[in-house]
């Protein structure tokens, strides 16, 4: 037996089955124990469909002469036990996902059992599995579990069982009413739908809400509940948290509880309209992140409390890793710091959570905050059970950070709390530096940034850029003279950290020179469209324009929050950085802020002088440098609408592959800008304008600065273009899908034209070509193919059941261009190995549905180009199994010949003990079934697996099929023979001998 049992360590018993604790392949799993008379042959072969994240999972199974023994994965507590009281042992009192990652869970778990035709029909909190990872405390998995209520449906989605089962809690009112129907229930009689699985969903979604409690009424009474539920009268909805209900009440408790079965949600509806309200969750999450990541001196605690009682995920975090608790320590400078960050600890947030540099709110407290409130707030976090000598991914601790960065003049008084701690002045970080070191540097002015002379970057007006290092990574390294440092102008350097603007690392002074170190990039904008020919040019990946705009808005819409504007907007001062790791995301990012400039309340700047390139620049201002106007004339020019104007400039720019929207001369730009002539927007593509010209960039250009768009507004706008594209995304697939005629290159061929991500997918994971190559069997297929191809889609992208377009292709397709279309796959690259989430490559789908030349010419081809022939699915079967239990056209005996011929494996079992002709005989109906049985036993294939003798069965094969024994295979002893056959239960009385003698198999 694989399975091992720990017989003493029962889980539970239901019914006639034991619940025991075990092992299987050196991990530790539930074995599910069941009396072999109790086996429902139909209902096992359900359960191994079901293989989702949220859905308990049959990991293996066997038998002895008295149990069948399921494995499952370990099942570490049920969701009834969270609510259990504090002083029961087998209270859970572990994490849990939030509560509408828990419902997403809960819901696509019972979205995928619906999906393959089944019904739960035990819904409650005891069959919720809690599933707690092995690695970070965070990675809770919800599980549905207990199918031995699971029901076939139809496919309306109605069960076809009578035996009544279940929880009278937990039932829906159409089976709360058949229960009190006496003569339904002396019969057991009723039907259940996957309808009542979405309402006894909704009373778990209640039960969590309510900390354990029945939204219809109290557990230890037997007629209320069910009574409730019969009368619509969910008593305990009002004590739901008023927020909460907010969010989920009226948009889906209530369609999920809905009497009428015909009226209520689908599983599928349940799942979207969670997904809605995520989306809506996180807006707000966003919003107290933005919060607690302004510098303010205002009161937050009423904002924040107003947030937290919406439901969010306290522990929500933004694209650098840092929660509400880093950001508030980073930024917050009012004397209530304290009160908001014991808000935040009292609500659960994690007081030890760390961003994605390692840092938790103790290091940016220790290197961020120099306020009077840095003591208090070192003792609260002490006090809240803060990791203070937690280190960061570069070594540091948060007594490095303090030495390193911090003024405070509570610096010695927090020094001494954090040794007492037990940090260390001497230990040192990775770069081998000590806090003692770090204190003495202050005094010293040792540099901590080196760069190299030879190794220039670039060279401004205000500075020189060099390669160089700064704590053991390489940066670029701005040196600028002292004379032409603006201290204000450094700090607002300091404020600027954003995904989207070149990060200050670091910065220190020597005699004569301020050095900066900041993110090393790869390029500049400008660099992109360089000759050819030319070194410097970018050749490197791009993310699509709309990410770009979206990255870029983003980037100023901060840089303008923090009450500073550019001024010196150009392509060359938009960077290019490639994130290192596995997907070498690229980022682009705002750099130079040489010429930044604080702005009043107004956004308004003063100007020490026009700055800036000259093409570069919005109409107000260009007036001014054209007439020879001096700054002192006047307090103020431009605001931060200039900048808006010069990133709609940078947009063109863009569009039109290197070229300037209003010219190529300095001195034609200069007209075109002031008279308000943008010659080149015509070349830009037609259908890139249709989507932006009105919406977007006519906005952006706007001549007079007080109706032009704010880069706030920007933003807005993109994210509108990029719901736009979405959808125009969703039209691609759909074209893919359903679209046969002439017209649909061209129709493909206009979408990408927009502008669209070629590469989206839909709900199922799939992309275009995996669309094409499932749906369109029509003569355009391999042009389709050929145009999604040359315009990047990723030919070896795979679904959300890891299935590439050649496993679509060699499942769904029926085109006679079918070979034609592989050998184009096949020229680009597709991996013909690939396997979807069962093991399985494209073989087992050709195996399956392919028929006439296209399995034989399929199977060649597939062959020459080195797929696996031997390679074994999840059930370990190989192409051989899938063959003989699908295939039953013509070419079956020459498939056989072709798989024999390049070394397959013809008695491979699978994880049943099962060969390929137990599959040939159980489930072929070929007309060359005897001609196949023939080939296999005379390549050697064993009659016997498994205790199962396939001779008997080979002489009498249902009621109306005849079936043929080889001369080998009769020349067993008699007695064998007829001990096999006197064990076969025959569905017919009738057996004839006569075509075997027919066949010369008589001796």
């Amino acid at each position: 037996m694989k399975i091992e049992i720990d017989s003493s360590a029962e889980l539970g018993v239901v019914g006639y089955d034991s619940l025991l604790k075990g092992r299987f392949e050196g991990r530790s799993v539930a074995v599910k124990r069941v009396p072999l008379d109790q086996i429902n042959k139909d209902k096992e072969e359900a359960m191994l469909q079901l293989d989702h994240l949220n859905v308990d999972k049959i990991l293996y199974h066997e038998k002895d002469n008295n149990f069948r023994y399921y494995a499952f994965e370990q099942r570490d507590v049920s969701l009834h036990q969270l609510f259990l009281k504090s002083n029961d042992a087998k209270k859970y009192k572990g994490p849990m996902p939030h509560h509408v990652d828990a419902l997403l869970q809960l819901a696509t778990g019972l979205e995928h059992i619906h999906s393959k035709n089944f019904i739960h029909g035990d819904i409650k909190p005891e069959n919720v599995l809690i599933s707690v990872g092995s690695g970070a405390k965070d990675e809770i998995t919800l599980k549905w579990a207990n199918f031995g209520l699971t029901r076939n449906v139809s496919e309306q989605g109605r069960g076809k069982t009578n035996q009544v089962g279940g929880n009278n809690a937990w039932l829906a009112p159409e089976l709360q009413l058949t229960r009190k129907r006496k003569r339904d229930v002396e019969e057991n009689n009723y039907k259940e739908t996957a309808k009542s699985d979405v309402y006894a969903q909704g009373l778990v979604f209640g039960s969590l809400f309510l900390n354990g409690e029945h939204l219809y009424g109290s557990m230890g009474n037997d007629n209320e509940i069910p009574d409730n539920i019969i009368t619509r009268n969910p008593i305990n909805m009002q004590k739901i948290d008023g927020k909460l209900r907010d969010c989920y009440e009226n948009d889906l408790l209530k369609k999920m509880l809905e009497l009428d079965p015909n009226k209520r949600m689908t599983s599928t509806q349940v799942v979207n309209q969670l997904k809605a309200i995520n989306d809506k969750i996180a807006g707000k999450e966003k919003e107290l992140l933005e919060l607690c990541g302004r510098d303010s001196r205002s009161d937050l605690r009423e904002k924040i409390k107003n947030l937290i009682q919406f439901g969010i995920n306290l522990n929500a975090k933004d694209g650098g890793g840092r929660n509400a608790l880093h950001l508030l320590c980073r930024n917050y400078s009012s004397p209530n710091l304290t009160d908001a960050i014991k808000l935040l600890i009292e609500n659960k947030i994690d007081v030890n959570a760390k961003d994605a540099d390692g840092l938790n709110a103790f290091h940016y407290l220790c290197r961020y905050h120099s306020s009077q409130n840095l003591i208090k707030a070192i003792q609260l976090l002490i006090q809240f059970g803060i990791h203070a000598k937690a280190t960061t991914n570069d070594g540091s601790n948060a007594l490095h950070y303090l030495c390193r960065y911090n003024a405070s003049p509570n610096l010695t008084d927090a020094t001494k709390i954090l040794t007492k701690l037990g940090l260390d002045l001497m230990a040192e970080d990775n770069d081998g530096w000590s806090a003692f070191y770090y204190l003495q540097s202050k005094d010293k002015k040792e540099m901590k940034i080196w760069f190299d002379r030879d190794s220039l970057l670039g060279q401004g007006g205000f500075g020189t850029v060099f390669k160089g290092k700064f704590g053991g990574r390489e940066v670029a390294v701005k040196r600028v003279e002292l004379r032409h440092v603006n201290k204000r102008e450094e700090e607002a350097m300091l404020k600027l950290e954003h995904p989207n603007i070149v990060k200050l690392l670091h910065c220190e002074k020597d005699n004569d020179f301020m050095y900066y170190a900041l993110e090393l990039c790869v390029a500049s904008l400008d660099q992109l469209f360089l000759e050819s020919d030319n070194p410097k040019k970018y050749n490197g990946p791009m993310p699509r324009q709309i990410k770009v705009f979206s990255q870029l808005a983003k980037g100023l819409e901060h840089i303008h929050s923090k009450n500073i504007i550019h001024r010196d907007i150009k392509p060359h001062n938009i960077f290019i950085m490639q994130r290192p790791g596995k997907n070498e995301e690229i980022i682009i990012k705002w750099s130079d802020f040489g010429l930044a400039k604080s702005v009043n309340e107004k956004g308004l700047h003063s100007w020490s002088g026009v700055r800036g390139t000259r093409t570069w620049y919005a109409p107000e201002v260009l007036e001014k440098l054209i007439n020879g106007e001096k700054a002192e004339n006047e307090e103020f020019w431009g605001t931060v609408k200039s900048d808006v104007f010069v990133l709609g400039l940078v947009f063109g720019y863009l569009f039109l592959k290197g070229e300037h929207l209003y010219g190529s001369s300095e001195k034609e730009i200069h007209d075109n800008i002031i008279g308000e002539n943008p010659v080149n927007m015509q070349d830009i593509d037609d259908k890139l304008l249709e989507l932006y010209k009105d919406n977007l960039l006519s906005k952006m250009l706007e001549h007079n600065p007080s109706k032009r768009i704010s880069s706030e507004d920007v933003v807005k706008q993109l994210n509108s273009i990029k719901e736009m594209l979405t959808r125009k995304e969703n039209e691609l697939l759909m074209l893919c899908e359903a679209n046969w005629s002439p017209a649909l290159i061209e129709k493909i061929e206009n979408l990408i034209r927009m502008g669209i991500n070629v590469n989206a997918k839909d709900h199922y994971e799939q992309n275009a070509l995996h669309s094409l190559c499932r749906c369109n069997s029509g003569p355009n297929l391999i042009n389709a193919i050929r145009v999604l191809i040359k315009h990047k889609i990723d030919v070896n992208a795979k679904d959300g059941f890891k299935q590439n377009a050649l496993h679509h292709l060699c499942r769904y397709n029926s085109s006679s261009n079918f070979i034609e279309a592989i050998q184009l796959l096949i020229e680009h690259q597709i991996d013909v190995n690939a396997k979807n989430r069962f093991e399985q490559n494209a073989f087992y789908y050709l195996c399956q549905n392919k028929s006439g030349p296209n399995l034989i010419e399929g199977f060649k081809l597939l062959i020459e180009h080195k797929i696996d022939v031997n390679a074994r699915d999840g059930y370990q079967q190989n192409a051989l199994h899938h063959l003989c239990r699908y295939y039953s056209g013509p070419n079956l005996t020459e498939a056989i010949r072709l798989l024999i011929k390049h070394k397959i494996d013809v008695n491979a079992m699978n994880r049943f003990q099962q060969n390929a002709l137990y599959y040939l005989d159980r489930y072929n109906s070929s007309s060359n079934f005897k001609n196949a049985i023939q080939l296999l036993i005379k390549k050697g294939i064993s009659s016997e697996t498994d205790g199962y003798d396939a001779r008997p069965i080979l002489v009498v094969r249902n009621a109306y099929n005849t079936v043929f024994l080889t001369k080998h295979s009769l020349e067993c002893q008699f007695a064998t023979f007829a001990s096999s056959f006197s064990s076969f239960r025959c569905t017919s009385s009738a057996i004839s001998f006569k075509s075997i003698k027919e066949l010369g198999y008589d001796n």
